[in-house]
């Protein structure tokens, strides 16, 4: 690696680490994952609901809920498909699964 490089590279660290850079959502700060473990999620109906659900807790609340919840998210899923590959038989053999969860 040549000399210039390395002093562009330092100065870039330098300069990022001088003006307060801090990822909002990295590790170090406590502040935002603490408000998103107090949000309690309710079961959504379906398998596809359930999945989303788990994936939800496991973004939001990695360690389990801190204390009594402030915030409560409830929704609801809507599902559609478009067969894409019909035999036939009219067996579709591949298809889009659409999933929306409309916000109120």
């Amino acid at each position: 690696m040549s000399s210039y490089k390395i002093l562009s590279v330092s100065v870039a660290l330098l300069v990022l680490s001088a003006c307060g850079f801090r990822p909002l959502y990295g590790s170090d700060n406590g502040d935002t994952s603490l408000e998103f473990s107090r949000i309690k999620v309710e079961p959504i109906p379906d398998r596809v609901g359930q999945i989303l659900h788990n994936n939800l807790l496991t973004a939001l609340n990695p360690k389990g809920l801190a204390g009594k919840p402030i915030y409560v998210l409830n929704t609801e899923l809507t599902q559609g498909s478009i067969s894409l590959a019909v035999r036939k038989s009219t067996f579709a053999t591949r298809a889009n699964l659409n999933a929306r969860a409309p916000s109120g």
